[in-house]
């Protein structure tokens, strides 16, 4: 779309002076007539400039990388060539702003081009965030020699997506799991005692109390007492995409380190062939099930437009899924809050499989130890509370 200004002052002063030129030749010398043809004719010159080279400047732009990571790098260039055999009128170009969550621009251009001239810059741009970045012209301006006239032409900019890092997570750790298993296979161990299954040889690091004496007794070979399990099988992650303070470089690192942290968790079981789920904790409910790796590329993709913000609580999510008998039989909460009502939920789960992982990269030192000397004992032994500042000492995928 093109637009015309014209910056009538200076041209009514370019008239006034036009004018007593014109007087000054007549009454004083004719030098000043003289003056005055030539500043009669510089105007229609200088329109002539503009009509002949704005249409004849083309723009070229290209990106280094298409489909980036977060936390990279990518190499913009513009090339502006003048087909044109005139020189060009004044250019000014403006870019477009290149995140809703960053205040950086891209530095104007402003340039004039000799005939059959061309000019390139190659800058660089920070991808700091997942999401939707536009990088590209805004604006391209063209003023005249007396700067009377501007010719505006807006460009369409150029977008593409920034997505999540892949990182390798072990939460081995984390609700006494078992890697080996096809599924959870800690999950619900103590099981529902109303639904006995029947008897499988002793694994290592099953309690006592689960020993079926009797056999034992009259075997000499010990055997662990099997109970269903009242919830249905897998695991599910409630993802916390709650924001309670103004974003800050700090906070959006975290938050997006968080949708990382979830996405390695995921992976992790889908890649064991566990039935898995990712519950985002939002006004517009979100959830995505799979029980193989392949699942994982729809929250992979989907993960660019989650967005932070709103009051919507993981427990309020977690406690419908309970209500609705939807409840999976282990659960993790990643949360990149304090939260002590989630914690001591955690704490009362009990016999129930429910664990979490604190992402504390935007958490002052003293929030951090108060969940260390409040609800430490959570994760030493007990399997249920992973602190991680952000993807410290996680293991980056390559190659995706």
């Amino acid at each position: 779309m093109r637009s015309l200004s014209v910056r009538v002052p200076s041209a009514l002063l370019y008239l006034f002076i036009a004018i007593l030129t014109y007087l000054a030749g007549i009454y004083v010398s004719p030098v000043y007539y003289f003056l005055y043809m030539v500043m009669v004719l510089l105007p229609f010159v200088s329109i002539i400039q503009i009509a002949a080279t704005y249409p004849a400047v083309t723009i070229d732009e290209k990106l280094g990388v298409e489909s980036p990571t977060r936390g990279n790098s990518v190499r913009y260039r513009i090339t502006v060539t003048n087909r044109s055999v005139f020189p060009s009128g004044r250019i000014r170009i403006t870019f477009a702003p290149i995140h809703p969550e960053m205040a950086e621009y891209l530095p104007d251009l402003s340039l004039s081009l000799p005939g059959r001239g061309r000019v390139s810059r190659e800058l660089p741009v920070l991808l700091p965030y997942r999401g939707i970045y536009a990088v590209g012209i805004e604006s391209f301006v063209m003023t005249d020699l007396f700067g009377w006239l501007s010719v505006r032409r807006r460009v369409q900019g150029r977008s593409f997506t920034v997505y999540p890092r892949l990182f390798e997570m072990d939460p081995s750790g984390l609700l006494r799991h078992e890697p080996g298993g096809s599924a959870i296979s800690s999950a619900g161990r103590d099981g529902d005692l109303s639904l006995f299954e029947g008897l499988s040889p002793y694994r290592v690091g099953f309690p006592a109390k689960q020993i079926a004496w009797k056999k034992f007794l009259s075997t000499g070979m010990p055997f662990l007492k099997d109970y269903g399990s009242s919830h249905r099988p897998g695991v599910t992650i409630y993802l916390d995409l709650r924001r309670i303070e103004a974003a800050s470089p700090a906070l959006l690192e975290a938050e997006d380190s968080s949708i990382e942290i979830a996405m390695a968790l995921y992976r992790y079981f889908l890649e064991r062939r566990a039935a898995a789920c990712v519950r985002i904790a939002s006004a517009i409910e979100h959830a995505f099930t799979a029980n193989s790796s392949e699942g994982l590329l729809d929250f992979y993709h989907a993960s660019v437009s989650l967005r932070f913000g709103g009051s919507v609580s993981p427990i309020a999510v977690y406690a419908a899924d309970r209500a609705a008998g939807a409840l999976t039989a282990s659960v993790i909460f990643v949360t990149h809050l304090f939260d002590p009502a989630l914690l001591s939920l955690i704490e009362a789960s009990g016999r129930e499989h429910v664990a979490a992982v604190v992402n504390t990269a935007a958490l002052s030192a003293a929030r951090r130890e108060e969940i260390e000397q409040g609800f430490g004992h959570l994760g030493n032994g007990e399997g249920r509370l992973l602190l991680v500042e952000g993807s410290v000492g996680l293991r980056e995928v390559v190659g995706r």
